[in-house]
């Protein structure tokens, strides 16, 4: 599918995680049956397919899809798909199908209960980063990704997978034992943007299943289902005809076939199937109706005006794919109008977006969205409406449809020549969806030269028909979520804004200016003054005459990708102490002010069909400008971090905007989980500094413009810079292109400062218990607990640091989540600041009940305690070694890595010799010296526990009566 392989396919509202079999069922207990086959997408198709694909089904109805890439030597990933999800589940049953994902780790014929996850550590795989799974409303998906792909790993892949179709024991104390690891799961996934799709769900499509079948569930039916419903859902639906088995790495396709036999031939349904579910019926009839939903801790207030319609499931052919693009394409050039609109001065709305998503293949939304302030609703839903019929009675303009498929096709093209080196990971993923969808999976070539055929057949006609036939539906749906409640009779303004809006007059749009990109010459190239190779690292590094500095790395872990990092100035060392929240004003404004010879919007329509993304980032010690590009786009990549660098415009309208959206953003912060975190614990841990957190908002609304520009005028004019570009790049080429960029700047500093105040911050005094308190609509509860640690001068210290908490935080699992299903899951991190002066910490994070926040935070402290004073087994040190082992050598490979490696190492030589005895360091780590960390450090009198604990702020309105309007 052409938009498949330009990246354009909706992704899975997934919830997450593992499935059994009753205990006394046995494969040999079965009869296999011969089943008759499931076309797969491309048998029958007018498109092509990727012919290095093996297909392969079964006498049992199992489908397979094999394909070998040498893209990440000896890795590999594993999917198996069953075709069942929430919306197969009775009403007594919801959350069973999620429940039975969670099962999977809890005991089946070959994998013990409270073993499986220890089997696969010892293969070198992280729970969660390599094994995992998710459950969505029609499938249940078991993910695995070996990081070394040997004959003995993959088999006991296969193995577990088997297992899970038809081995699940189903203990009912496994069972019970883990309801409470799913209520756990259950409130750590319980956030506004849940319960908006939630509230969106029962208010749009109220006659189906979609809002009766979320897949987390129900406390009801998770607390009380008895073991003898899960047995029949299992029997029912955990069958080899609704299996799909994916396979992509180094592998040899036989083998894998082999294995496939092996493992599955004799598999078959051990139980009665069932019907397939009745989706139920899209509501129709009620003309225009609204509704307004309060969710407090939502960021943001949201007006989204849409329409349902039915759609027949149909074969993928180039006819389907060219009605499809008929149809998305408008969406991308209605929101480049909304982009045009949110950067006006005077803005109603921050942001807009169109789109068209479709649900179980059977209904298609279609819709706009902006976010503005809850004052402005009314007039965003005029706005909208006037937009929307804009577009209908006007249609969409040559320019604006060249556009956007210029940006496609530049997408696909980049795809091609990043083919041979896409991860397996991304291709089992992509492989998978495709199935899942019914669509061929073309490769980036096909794709490519399919699309001037189904280029023929689309213009901006053909868009602008798809685009009102999309919208000739009366039934609307207009729908607010707030952080702000409802007024009285709101809903019922709602429509009749929208119905006043339908009857004035829209004008055609403008046709746009054309932008022609403005910053292509910065005058005479620099000289370079100094240069050296380092052969073993394949770095070389130069010195500009203005005391720029350049390291460039050329990999092949991806084609025709590039990354570009310019590092200047001290960062946060530079924040000024009297000013707080400046870095958080200019970080959400810098970029979004545009350059001088360009608005923001104009940038983007003037870099239109370029692969290219510059971000801008305030870390500890420097500003940071930069991002992914296309190798093709380097230059222009370059002149856009140039332009940052020399003519920021710092417009005012950014900051109005800017301060508008942090209105409802303090609302999230004040009354949500994440947003306590993000106000008060990160600085809490750093003694206080204002440098860290979320100010007050009275503070964050004092930052101007004016003291965005004077804190960053030096940095951004002379401070110390060191530029890197790592990725399958032309060495000689990026000089000349550097030369004619960054080389061509005044002179800079040629040395960092040494900020020696600022590099002190302080851990908070020890032991202490901080309790912070906060209004929420749930009662989702965390407990941080932390132990300071040291900086990352020590290299050594840092990696063995990094196993420790490896191994606290397997033991908090053990104990907290699977001994007493007190938390869904448990995580430990290590840091070490590289600029802060002795400062590093442990930290341990867990969402729990509220009544046991203090008593699960004064555990944890327990069995670290535990940890220091005891010993650590050969088997529990070679869990947690072997996986960290892994990740390094496939870090090794990826151009994000050596970024974070080389961006400052001119100013710091050690971080390569750090580089160079990375897996050296871990393969000499003991266990004896992980316990002696654990002796130095894990003490509990050692320990900064906090805890944050929500008060009951009342329930969601977006149900209640009198908030709801129709015609």
């Amino acid at each position: 599918m052409l938009l498949a392989t330009a990246g354009f396919h909706p992704g899975h509202a997934a919830e997450v995680l593992a499935p059994s079999l009753p205990a006394n069922a046995t494969a040999s207990s079965r009869e296999t049956a011969t089943v008759k086959p499931v076309a797969w997408p491309h048998e029958g198709s007018d498109l092509p397919h990727d012919e290095s694909v093996t297909y392969g089904t079964l006498p049992n109805g199992l489908r397979y899809a094999i394909m070998p890439t040498k893209a990440q030597p000896g890795r590999a990933s594993l999917r198996m798909q069953i075709a069942v999800g929430s919306l197969y589940e009775q009403a007594n049953e919801q959350g069973i199908a999620h429940f039975l994902e969670h099962m999977a780790f809890n005991g089946m014929r070959r994998f013990p209960a409270g073993q499986t996850i220890e089997i696969f550590q010892r293969l070198g795989m992280n729970f969660g980063a390599h094994n995992n799974a998710h459950t969505n409303f029609d499938e249940t998906t078991y993910e695995m990704d070996l990081p070394r792909a040997g004959a003995d790993e993959t088999a006991v892949v296969m193995q577990y997978f088997r297992d899970v179709l038809d081995g699940m024991n189903l203990d009912a104390k496994e069972i019970d034992k883990e309801r409470g690891v799913i209520l756990r799961e259950m409130s750590t996934r319980d956030t506004s943007g849940l319960r908006i799709l939630r509230a969106a769900y029962e208010y749009t499509m109220p006659d189906t299943l979609y809002p009766q079948r979320f897949p987390i569930g129900t406390v009801e039916c998770i607390s009380k289902m008895p073991r003898e419903r899960f047995v029949e859902f299992y029997q029912a639906w955990y069958r080899p005809e609704r299996t799909t088995l994916v396979v992509t790495g180094d592998v040899k396709v036989n083998e894998i076939q082999a294995l496939i036999e092996q493992e599955f031939a004799a598999a078959a349904a051990s139980g009665p199937g069932r019907a397939e579910p009745n989706l139920g019926q899209l509501t129709t009839g009620q003309g225009v109706t609204a509704r307004w939903a309060t969710l407090r801790d939502a960021s943001s207030t949201t007006v989204s005006i849409a329409n349902y319609r039915l759609l027949k499931k149909q074969a993928d052919t180039l006819a389907k794919q060219k009605t499809e693009l008929a149809e998305i394409l408008p969406h991308l050039m209605l929101n480049r109008r909304f982009a045009k609109l949110a950067a006006a001065p005077g803005a109603l709305f921050s942001a807009a977006r169109a789109g068209r998503e479709v649900s179980s293949f059977i209904f298609c939304e279609t819709s706009v969205t902006a976010n503005c302030e809850p004052s402005k609703a009314l007039e965003v839903t005029a706005l909208l409406e006037n937009e929307i019929r804009r577009a209908v009675e006007h249609g969409f303009s040559k320019k604006e449809y060249q556009e956007v498929k210029e940006l496609l096709m530049s997408s696909v093209a980049n795809l091609v020549s990043q083919a041979e080196t896409r991860s397996p990971v991304a291709l089992a993923e992509g492989l998978l969806d495709s199935l899942h969808k019914n669509e061929v999976f073309l490769s980036p070539a096909q794709g490519l030269a399919t699309a001037p055929e189904i280029f023929a057949a689309i213009d901006e006609r053909v868009c602008s028909e798809a685009f009102r036939a999309q919208w000739k539906n009366d039934d609307i749906r207009i729908m607010v979520c707030s952080n702000k409640p409802a007024e009285d009779a709101i809903a019922a303004q709602l429509v009749a804004a929208y119905k006043a809006s339908s009857q004035t007059t829209v004008a055609a749009p403008a046709d746009a200016a054309k932008n022609t990109w403005a910053y292509t010459d910065f005058g005479t190239p620099g000289k370079i003054v100094a240069r050296k190779t380092h052969e073993d690292l394949g770095l070389i590094q130069a010195t500009f005459a203005n005391n720029v500095r350049l390291n460039i790395k050329r990999t092949d872990f991806k084609k025709n990708s590039a990354n570009v990092g310019v590092s200047f100035g001290g960062g946060l060392l530079e924040a000024p102490n009297d000013k707080p929240g400046l870095a958080l004003f200019t970080k959400g404004n810098f970029i979004s002010g545009g350059v001088k010879k360009h608005t923001l919007q104009e940038l983007c329509r003037a870099l239109a069909g370029k692969e290219t993304n510059v971000q801008f980032v305030i870390d500890e010690d420097a500003f940071l400008l930069g991002g992914p590009c296309a190798t093709k786009d380097l230059e222009t990549q370059l002149q856009t971090c140039m332009a940052y660098l020399t003519e920021p415009a710092f417009r005012q309208e950014s900051a109005d905007i800017y301060q508008k959206s942090a209105d409802g953003l303090y609302s999230q912060l004040e009354h949500s989980l994440e947003g306590m975190i993000q106000r008060h614990v990160t600085s809490f841990f750093r003694g206080g500094d204002s440098r860290w957190g979320t100010p007050d908002r009275e503070a964050l609304r004092s930052r101007t413009i004016d003291e965005m520009k004077a804190w960053l005028a030096k940095p951004l004019s002379s401070g110390y810079m060191e530029v890197t570009i790592v990725g399958d790049v032309d060495p000689d080429q990026v000089l000349e292109l550097a030369a004619k960029t960054f080389g061509t700047l005044p002179e800079r500093d040629a040395q960092k400062p040494e900020y020696k105040e600022a590099r002190v911050v302080n851990f908070p005094k020890t032991p202490q218990i901080q309790n912070f308190s906060f209004t929420a609509e749930t009662l989702r509860s965390m407990v941080v607990v932390a132990w300071p640690t040291a900086d990352a001068q020590n290299f050594a210290r840092s990696c063995q640091l990094s196993i420790l908490s490896e191994i606290l935080g397997d033991r908090l699992r053990l104990k907290i989540r699977e001994e007493l299903g007190a938390a869904y899951s448990p995580s430990v991190n290590n840091f070490e600041s590289s600029a802060l002066k002795d400062f590093g910490m442990i930290g341990a994070e867990l969402v729990v009940d509220p009544k046991q926040a203090t008593e699960i935070g004064k555990l944890v402290t327990t069995i670290a305690e535990d940890l220091r004073n005891g010993a650590i087994s050969d088997d529990e040190f070679d869990r947690a070694i072997k996986p960290i082992l892994n990740n390094v050598s496939a870090s090794v490979r990826s151009n994000g890595y050596w970024m974070g490696v080389l961006g400052l190492c001119q100013s710091q030589p050690k971080l390569l010799d750090d580089a160079r005895q990375l897996a050296e360091i871990y393969k000499k780590t003991t266990k004896e010296d992980i316990q002696a960390l654990a002796k130095a450090y894990l003490s509990a009198d050692r320990a900064a526990i906090v805890t944050l604990i929500p008060e009951k702020a009342g329930e969601s309105t977006s149900a209640l009566p009198g908030k709801e309007a129709t015609r």
